[in-house]
């Protein structure tokens, strides 16, 4: 690559050392490669390190799809982060009503969890309602 930008210089410079120059380009240029790359590698990496929200996640969607689980009143103590860079986790509690199949919440959790979001290693505690929950500062998810 020196060899091609020292071709492209113009010869009429007199006193400039254009071999050196073109090879300083040309360090240059492929440093400035690394540099780059280097940096979305080290931006995602702190991304997992840090546990950070998935990026390819809308968390207002999630809560919504949650919530609208057939008998679930209402969800809190919702948590995701990111394992890997194509791998997220998630848990949640689900406060079902009394009639509500416990087993049947959580299957339709677990499925549209792997189906919709692509989250496989979750944690969904199903609990029943109660009207304490309502008022419970620990039970309300963030709105954004």
């Amino acid at each position: 690559l020196s060899w091609l930008i020292w071709s492209l210089v113009p010869w009429t410079q007199s006193g400039v050392d254009l071999m050196g120059l073109s090879s300083d380009l040309t360090i240059l240029s492929s440093d400035s490669l690394v540099l780059i790359t280097t940096l979305t590698i080290l931006r995602d990496a702190l991304h997992v390190l840090m546990e950070g929200f998935p990026r390819d996640i809308s968390y207002p969607s999630l809560v919504t799809d949650l919530s609208s689980i057939p008998g679930v009143h209402k969800i809190h103590s919702l948590h995701v982060w990111s394992l890997t860079v194509d791998k997220n986790a998630l848990s949640v509690h689900l406060a079902i009503e009394d009639k509500c199949n416990p087993e049947k919440a959580l299957v339709y959790a677990n499925k549209m969890l792997r189906e919709k979001y692509g989250i496989y290693q979750t944690t969904v505690q199903v609990e029943r309602w109660q009207e304490i929950m309502e008022d419970c500062n620990s039970c309300q998810v963030p709105t954004i």
